[in-house]
């Protein structure tokens, strides 16, 4: 007999975990509904090129060849294929819509890492106001308060900021990326080695402080009260404090700063934020601004934020958070002819089910397996 196995990275889902997915994605779905959102589906296969300059460090896509020659990839990402599907449809903007589905990204092996994700996303498509960050905030501080226990701990920080500070050196594009290279991965010794040049910059103590530049609103603002801040960064500074002080209004989660983070994709241009959970070893949610989502595809972008949440990696978190509360059934044991009268009964009650057992004895040995009833039909025939 053969034994087929999963390829790696790749995972079955039991019912405990699907029955907290499930709880949270109709709770989602119908919060949204509510809120205005319209749901949009897209295909799990699109081509390749859609997803040409999405940004993978540390994973690769699933690609696999089409019949007309171009090569096709199973969706890493949902917020470019909904960038793909407005700019062929005829859809009025500006609009809100929500997605759910799977993703996969291809893991580098033995890294213990799931390669499917099923997420559940929203986009918000041609609002330019801050009000459309705070819509995806409130939503999250529902979802902490309701699922999370208030154990939500949301990061902020801002895509562009890392380019604005930059310019105030003056230096080219090589010189940037090589800078943007080592503050984003951490990689300190090259960092400090790269910015040395630029010691009689006035905000060169800014620059040395930069990779420390995290933690509680409070502890960052009163690390740049004592720093010369480039003018560059000033509007995008004033926007995460903006949006930050407005979680704390919202209340339902926590929220830190990253200044030096990097945004989750190049189509990032403003707000960026994550989600954590405690002793997650990754974020749960992430989402942001991205105001030029249709210039690959359109003559005029459009100002959107969107956020997608991972059901999958949610679900698993909350495991032992929310048991789930198994009510035993009954089983009703029938003769074939007493089918109608079986279904009945079952119909008008929560806690009945039929039982598929051919005779009383497998029936009983059936109910004694699941610790449950059973209601014998057949004597009362």
């Amino acid at each position: 007999m053969k034994k087929f196995r999963l390829p790696p990275g790749l995972g079955d889902e039991l019912d405990e975990q699907l029955s907290i997915e499930n709880k949270v994605s109709f709770w989602m779905i119908k919060r949204l509904h509510e809120r205005g959102f319209s749901q949009i589906k897209t295909p799990l296969l699109e081509y390749f090129e859609l997803f040409e300059d999405y940004r993978m460090p540390n994973q690769k896509m699933y690609r696999l060849g089409a019949r007309d020659s171009r090569e096709l990839v199973i969706r890493p990402d949902m917020t470019l294929p909904v960038a793909r599907f407005l700019s062929t449809q005829n859809v009025k903007l500006p609009a809100k819509f929500f997605y759910i589905g799977d993703l996969y990204r291809k893991n580098r092996d033995l890294s213990g890492l799931c390669d499917q994700a099923y997420q559940l996303g929203v986009e918000l498509v041609g609002y330019a106001s801050k009000k459309a960050e705070l819509e995806c905030l409130e939503l999250l501080s529902e979802l902490n308060r309701t699922f999370l226990g208030g154990r939500l701990n949301l990061e902020l920080g801002h895509a562009k900021l890392a380019d604005e500070a930059l310019k105030v050196l003056s230096i080219d594009e090589e010189k940037t990326l090589a800078i943007k290279e080592a503050l984003f991965e951490k990689k300190l010794p090259l960092y400090f080695k790269l910015i040395e040049p630029f010691r009689s910059n006035r905000s060169y103590h800014f620059f040395k402080a930069w990779p420390r530049l995290f933690g509680s609103v409070e502890e960052v603002e009163t690390s740049l009260k004592k720093l010369e801040i480039p003018e560059t960064i000033e509007h995008s500074l004033n926007e995460v404090f903006e949006i930050a002080k407005a979680c704390e209004v919202l209340g339902g989660h926590k929220a830190n700063l990253d200044l030096s983070a990097p945004g989750p994709q190049p189509y990032y241009t403003g707000i960026v934020f994550k989600g954590y959970l405690p002793n997650a070893s990754r974020n749960v949610i992430s989402g942001g601004r991205y105001d030029r989502m249709l210039e690959s595809f359109q003559e005029e972008p459009e100002p959107a934020v969107g956020m997608g949440i991972e059901l999958s990696f949610l679900s698993e978190l909350l495991k032992e958070r929310l048991p789930r509360t198994k009510t035993l059934p009954t089983l009703v044991y029938f003769e074939k002819e007493q089918l109608k009268q079986a279904m009945d009964l079952v119909k008008n009650s929560d806690s009945l089910q039929l039982s598929l057992s051919d005779t009383l004895e497998e029936a009983m040995a059936e109910a004694k397996r699941l610790g449950s009833g059973l209601i014998d039909l057949t004597k009362e025939g």
